[in-house]
């Protein structure tokens, strides 16, 4: 046993005493290769994560959550724009139900300050046959752009240039 002890022994100090410029560059080449794959992993990070809360098919009053990876712009408005039209493709799951119908479009959309605006096609109010309340609909798209947006502070929707679900309804002076 010591033998096959000192056998080993001396394997390892040839190694070590005959290889030593080889060993150096595995050595350097592996470590490169660390701190490359680090610095890439860290800095190139090409996709933003955003959670979609969409009602549940079988119990509309219940919201279920969906995590999706869309590429990162660098303007907050093509951001948002981008965010929504993905909200608008409506959900993965089929568990699950879309907010507005598949064929409903933005048609403009961007932050002012803290405020953010996003005006969709006339078919959002299609929503009303789909079966889901649009106060309903509206909360969670709304929760949808807070939860995405930390500094948006306020949302305005339109459809088709006309504000829904203002807070403070518009009266029409011709009618008084």
């Amino acid at each position: 046993m010591k033998d096959f002890y000192n056998k080993v022994l001396q394997t390892g100090e040839r190694i070590r005493e005959t290889h030593p410029i080889i060993q150096a560059v595995a050595f350097a080449m592996c470590l490169g290769l660390f701190i490359l794959l680090g610095i890439s992993t860290i800095s190139s990070s090409s996709v933003k994560r955003i959670v979609f809360y969409f009602p549940s098919a079988s119990a509309p009053a219940k919201v279920r959550t969906e995590v999706r990876y869309i590429p990162l712009v660098r303007n907050q408005d093509e951001a948002l724009t981008l965010q929504v039209s993905e909200m608008l493709l409506g959900p993965i799951d089929p568990e699950t139900l879309p907010l507005f119908p598949t064929n409903t479009r933005i048609l403009r959309c961007f932050i002012r300050g803290n405020e953010a605006y996003i005006d969709l096609s006339a078919s959002a109010e299609d929503y009303l046959g789909a079966g889901l309340d649009p106060a309903k609909a509206f909360t969670l798209f709304k929760k949808n752009v807070f939860t995405n947006f930390r500094n948006v502070a306020k949302i305005y929707v339109y459809i088709e240039g006309e504000e829904v679900y203002r807070s403070t309804p518009v009266v029409d002076v011709a009618q008084k």
